[in-house]
């Protein structure tokens, strides 16, 4: 991988047996903030690609790629959320973080809710950008059900179907972005590029088997969810609850 956002700077800690690859920002000194990147084509540089600079202000930024994306290499694929969320945990004790503000967006929320659920000593604060594992179900109930079996195929299946739609890597970003045309090129081509990665490199279980069931994803994942409410401003679907809390099993702020 060689895309590096502005103000950040690679490193690689030796841990599980591989490398990982863990952008950083910011002064050592400063509270840390630790960034989970999404799913499929993505990886930390995809992700935060402009927040380096400005998180990097106050912050001090931690950005890994997990297991299976970007330029982290020799480990194998972890199987979900809360079997990459142990893996933070290993990482923040390797780079000798006690506790962080955790971040995440869509595949990166649902590996980050379970940080919190299972680590919560590890979580000062978190912050979710249309994380999985909180909605209701994908699409109705029988695009669900479809979802959810389809999810739970063998790995040498997923894998041929993820070789086949990384074919499609422009009709798939084109997809997920409103205006391709705001991306900045180096990050489009980046994005490219992990598409044209073999797909035995993706986490394809922790990619497409998020926290859910047969009819409906968990939203029980925070302990204090059954407290909380969606935002007023939210546009989800009905029933849809968000952890609003500063700190992992306190009260909704």
């Amino acid at each position: 991988m060689t895309l590096l956002p502005h103000g950040a700077r690679s490193e690689y800690l030796d841990l599980d047996g591989g490398r990982v690859r863990v952008l950083r920002g910011g002064s050592a000194d400063a509270p840390p903030l630790l960034l989970v990147h999404g799913g499929s084509n993505d990886n930390a540089a995809i992700s935060w690609y402009r927040m380096f600079t400005e998180f990097g202000s106050d912050h001090s930024v931690i950005a890994p790629d997990l297991p299976g994306f970007g330029g982290t290499v020799g480990i194998e694929p972890l199987g979900g959320p809360a079997a990459q969320a142990d893996f933070l945990s290993r990482l923040l004790s390797g780079l000798g973080v006690e506790r962080a503000v955790v971040a995440g967006v869509s595949m990166g929320g649902d590996v980050a809710l379970n940080l919190a659920r299972r680590h919560p000593d590890r979580v000062r604060a978190l912050v979710l950008i249309a994380p999985g594992g909180l909605g209701d179900r994908v699409g109705n109930r029988f695009t669900h059900r479809a979802a959810w079996w389809a999810a739970r195929m063998p790995d040498p299946l997923l894998l041929r179907f993820s070789a086949l739609a990384n074919r499609f890597v422009g009709l798939a970003l084109r997809a997920v972005v409103h205006d391709v045309s705001t991306m900045p090129p180096e990050v489009v081509a980046e994005f490219r590029r992990e598409g044209a990665v073999p797909a035995p490199r993706w986490d394809t279980s922790a990619t497409t088997r998020p926290t859910s069931a047969p009819t409906g994803c968990a939203t029980t994942s925070c302990p204090w969810s059954g407290r909380s409410a969606p935002p007023r401003s939210s546009s989800t679907a009905r029933g849809t609850r968000s952890c609003r809390s500063g700190v992992p099993g306190g009260p909704p702020s």
